[in-house]
């Protein structure tokens, strides 16, 4: 959906035309184009929890199951450098039905946040973490390695929707739009990861991954003179 703004300046702006001898009305519209794209990355973190008696042993149990899944992801080609830890807890469980609140015991987790080139076999690669003892999948997002094609396209379709509805508004107002006196571009948006929720990895069975598609946006702001 493309969204546009139009500003119609009344005042007479001296100066923003470069050698003009006189003052310039100036007509100005901010144009917005997107761009679809598939993404060719997924960004997942998944996660390892344990609770014991003993802090000791939860920090143990958290550590030793997440070796397997370490293992695994190098065995799917994973690069190291895509492979982070991303968060480390340790939490005292209580008891707060009992006066004074007793301590049961801790829970430790450990999170790793991997990226992974390509979308497909997501799915299955998540499938083989849990088999190697992953409990907890914090989040899965989409991203573009490179979105400079699907910008440039949508910035292309920014400025023609900002000249079509500069033309537009000009017919219905009876004027005519001169050169262009200036020009500025809004940030482009969009192509990097896109979450989806929190999810707790309680039973595996399949786990079917569809990448979707991504929207890059870019805005551009130009200004035309007035003919007399």
């Amino acid at each position: 959906m493309r969204l546009s703004s139009v500003c119609l300046s009344l005042g007479l702006l001296a100066g923003l035309v470069p050698g003009a001898a006189s003052a310039q009305s100036l007509f100005t519209v901010t144009g917005t184009g997107e761009a679809a794209a598939k993404p060719d990355m997924a960004i997942i973190t998944v996660g390892v929890e344990h609770r014991a008696e003993s802090a000791e042993a939860a920090l143990d149990a958290v550590s030793a199951g997440l070796a397997p899944v370490i293992e695994q992801l190098r065995a799917a080609g994973i690069p190291a450098a895509d492979i982070q830890t991303s968060g480390l807890r340790l939490d005292a469980q209580m008891n707060y039905e009992v006066t004074p609140p007793e301590q049961t015991g801790f829970v430790a987790g450990s999170t790793l946040t991997v990226r992974i080139e390509g979308v497909e076999g997501t799915g299955e690669l998540i499938d083989e973490l849990v088999g190697e003892g992953a409990n907890q999948l914090y989040g899965i997002s989409f991203g573009l390695s490179d979105s400079a094609a699907a910008l440039e396209e949508a910035r292309r379709a920014a400025v023609a929707d900002a000249r079509e509805r500069a033309e537009l508004y000009a017919e219905a107002l009876g004027v005519t739009l001169g050169p262009i006196a200036g020009f500025s571009e809004g940030g482009g948006m969009g192509g990097g990861p896109v979450p989806v929720p929190e999810m707790r990895m309680m039973d595996a069975g399949s786990m079917p991954v569809a990448g979707g598609e991504l929207s890059v946006s870019a805005s551009v702001t130009i200004s035309w003179v007035i003919e007399e």
